[in-house]
């Protein structure tokens, strides 16, 4: 069992840009430095009560044709189209 004090090391892909962007925003030159900030901030941050109309159409992978668009990986992609 992971007890609250254990270190765990995670991943998860980004655009280069979006990581420039974090880096930028929190001040910090490294990668590990600037996802430290980032979460910290979020985890201290009061939550934000979207309506249910705006979270119902959010879906991790959508059909479109033949295609499939995949979003886990940047919910921004999914703005633009």
């Amino acid at each position: 069992m992971i007890g609250e004090t254990a270190v765990v090391f995670a991943q998860v892909p980004l655009l280069k840009a979006q990581l420039e962007e974090l880096k930028r925003r929190t001040g910090k030159t490294t990668t590990k430095d600037a996802l430290q900030t980032a979460v910290t901030y979020y985890l201290r941050c009061p939550p934000i009560e979207r309506p249910e109309s705006e979270r119902a159409g959010w879906k991790e992978t959508e059909k479109k044709g033949d295609e499939e668009m995949n979003w886990w990986w940047s919910p921004s992609e999914r703005e633009g189209m």
